[in-house]
């Protein structure tokens, strides 16, 4: 995980976009590949992975697939609820 922030959406892909700009600049680059899935959100990150990447000799900089393989996330979310997240997250979303 290269950063997390919390915000009212997580489906705006000029928001999302936007935090990958931010790490870019913070830590001075991409990383080698990244992996999404088809959601509309991604649109922009996999744009600009690609454009980052574009005179790389690795094709793949940007692999999609489909969320179901997103296993490892899916599980870390699964255990920060049973956790009682919950609680922090809606702190956070009433500030």
């Amino acid at each position: 995980m290269v950063w997390l922030n919390v915000y009212n959406t997580n489906n705006d892909p000029k928001v999302i976009g936007g935090y990958f700009l931010k790490v870019v600049e913070i830590i001075g680059g991409t990383a080698y590949m990244i992996r999404g899935d088809f959601g509309t959100e991604n649109v922009l990150i996999k744009d600009m992975q690609n454009w980052f990447k574009r005179h790389s000799d690795h094709d793949t900089s940007y692999l999609e697939g489909a969320s179901t393989q997103n296993q490892r996330i899916e599980g870390w979310w699964s255990y920060l609820r049973r956790q009682h997240i919950q609680h922090w997250m809606d702190i956070f979303k009433n500030l």
